[in-house]
Protein backbone atom coordinates (compact mmCIF):
# COMPACT_ATOMS: atom_id res chain seq x y z
CA UNK A 1 0.00 0.00 0.00
CA UNK A 2 3.10 1.61 0.76
CA UNK A 3 3.39 2.61 -2.97
CA UNK A 4 -0.08 4.23 -3.16
CA UNK A 5 1.11 6.53 -0.86
CA UNK A 6 -0.70 4.90 2.34
CA UNK A 7 0.93 4.41 5.24
CA UNK A 8 -1.54 3.40 7.28
CA UNK A 9 -4.73 1.64 6.00
CA UNK A 10 -6.81 1.71 8.75
CA UNK A 11 -6.31 5.60 9.43
CA UNK A 12 -7.30 5.61 5.56
CA UNK A 13 -10.14 3.68 5.40
CA UNK A 14 -11.44 6.16 8.52
CA UNK A 15 -10.74 8.99 6.64
CA UNK A 16 -12.97 7.22 3.70
CA UNK A 17 -15.55 6.17 5.93
CA UNK A 18 -16.19 9.65 7.78
CA UNK A 19 -15.95 11.36 3.86
CA UNK A 20 -18.64 8.66 2.60
CA UNK A 21 -21.44 9.22 6.00
CA UNK A 22 -20.51 13.44 5.12
CA UNK A 23 -21.73 12.62 1.06
CA UNK A 24 -24.57 10.70 2.48
CA UNK A 25 -25.44 12.91 5.17
CA UNK A 26 -25.51 16.15 2.30
CA UNK A 27 -27.43 13.37 0.02
CA UNK A 28 -29.98 13.22 2.08
CA UNK A 29 -30.41 17.01 3.13
CA UNK A 30 -30.14 17.95 -0.67
CA UNK A 31 -33.21 15.54 -1.30
CA UNK A 32 -34.99 16.59 1.75
CA UNK A 33 -35.64 19.71 0.39
CA UNK A 34 -35.85 18.95 -2.99
CA UNK A 35 -39.08 17.14 -2.22
CA UNK A 36 -39.84 19.36 0.66
CA UNK A 37 -42.68 21.53 -1.74
CA UNK A 38 -44.16 18.04 -3.20
CA UNK A 39 -43.45 15.38 -5.30
CA UNK A 40 -40.34 16.08 -7.85
CA UNK A 41 -40.85 16.38 -11.10
CA UNK A 42 -39.37 14.83 -14.02
CA UNK A 43 -35.94 16.13 -15.11
CA UNK A 44 -36.00 15.05 -18.89
CA UNK A 45 -39.43 14.31 -21.00
CA UNK A 46 -39.33 11.19 -22.58
CA UNK A 47 -39.74 12.09 -26.73
CA UNK A 48 -43.51 11.00 -27.17
CA UNK A 49 -44.70 12.81 -24.26
CA UNK A 50 -44.02 15.49 -26.49
CA UNK A 51 -45.76 14.62 -29.40
CA UNK A 52 -49.45 15.66 -29.25
CA UNK A 53 -52.38 13.51 -31.99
Amino acid sequence: MDELGVKDPEIEFNRWLEERETILRMNKELNAKSTRGGARGRAIQSPAEGIEE
